[in-house]
């Protein structure tokens, strides 16, 4: 019961990242209120499982912190209810910030039986190859494995990277991201 509570909590204070701008013209230089509205309700909620046996309190943050990297990471692939139709890198490099900003949070929460900042590995997996400036390497079998080994769904990455608008560098200039993505797009269609 405790968990569902959560559940849905966490759904709503996720539900107000609806407002974000995912073609921002510049990156966030904090995390967004959406996160530290639900870190505020996390530590609040944890600060009274305290008085639960331990392993209550691990299945209690490891639900909630579990919940909070899938809605995050729902709304990079477009798989929650907050779908986009474009981004742009500024919202990727914020997104990066909300996650850095839950991560560490995750750690001061984390117990010798738990690790809570392993349930975003995935989303910064795909924050980091989307912020790579080599992202080609993904299609060398040793570097997928190594550095991006739960970046296993092709077409949603596909589907993804499909997504991205570009920056604006001028009129007739070409974005140089945006070429390396559409030349991986085609790769990976190969694949």
């Amino acid at each position: 019961k405790i968990g569902e509570l959560g559940d849905r909590k966490i759904d709503e204070l996720m539900g107000t990242a609806d407002n974000i701008s995912w073609t921002p013209s510049s990156p966030c230089s904090e995390a967004r209120d959406y996160i530290k509205d639900i870190i505020l309700y996390l530590d609040t909620t944890l600060t009274f499982t305290e008085t639960l046996d331990q392993p209550l309190q691990d299945d209690v943050s490891s639900r909630a912190f579990r919940r909070v990297a899938d809605c995050m990471l729902g709304l990079l692939l477009g798989t929650g209810p907050n779908t986009f139709k474009k981004f742009n890198m500024a919202a990727i490099r914020s997104l990066e910030i909300d996650l850095t900003e839950m991560e560490n949070f995750a750690r001061t929460k984390s117990t010798a039986n738990k690790n809570l900042v392993s349930y975003f590995t995935e989303l910064r997996q795909y924050i980091t190859l989307l912020l790579s400036d080599s992202m080609e390497e993904f299609l060398e079998p040793r570097t997928r494995a190594k550095q991006y080994p739960l970046i296993a769904n092709i077409q949603q990455l596909i589907a993804l990277l499909q997504k991205y608008t570009g920056e604006s560098s001028g009129f007739f200039h070409k974005d140089e991201k945006l070429k390396k993505i559409q030349a991986l797009i085609k790769k990976l269609k190969e694949l």
